[in-house]
This record gives structure tokens, C-alpha cells and sequence, in this order.
């Protein structure tokens, strides 16, 4: 898992981080794979859409 302030890779049963010493409650941790997996599809359904319009020529 990573740190939900500083992004640094930590142990799943880290309380703190250890770079900057920031609480890891369940609910705060961030997972950046997730983030970026998310982001991922959003790029790729836009380019999608850009495509489209190209081929319909719509602008």
C-alpha cells in the first residue's frame, strides 16, 4: 500500500509512515495502482470519443 499523504510505498500493516510519519487509518490510505488504473480508462474512453468525431468528422 502507499501512504495516503506522501505516496511512499509502505508495509500493509504500517500505522505511520515511516518518510513522513503520517497516520494510515483504513480509511485514509490511497492506492495509487487504483488511481492510475482509473485515470488510464478515463484517457483511453477520451480518446475514444476524440476517434469518433475524426471519423464522423465532427469537431
Amino acid at each position: 500500500m502507499y501512504c495516503s499523504k506522501c505516496g511512499t510505498k509502505i508495509e500493509e500493516s504500517a500505522k505511520f509512515c515511516p518518510s513522513c510519519g503520517a497516520s494510515q487509518g483504513k480509511e485514509s490510505n490511497f492506492n495509487i495502482s487504483q488511481a492510475s488504473d482509473s485515470v488510464e480508462k478515463f484517457v483511453n474512453e477520451a480518446r475514444v470519443q476524440i476517434n469518433n468525431g475524426k471519423q464522423s468528422g465532427v469537431r
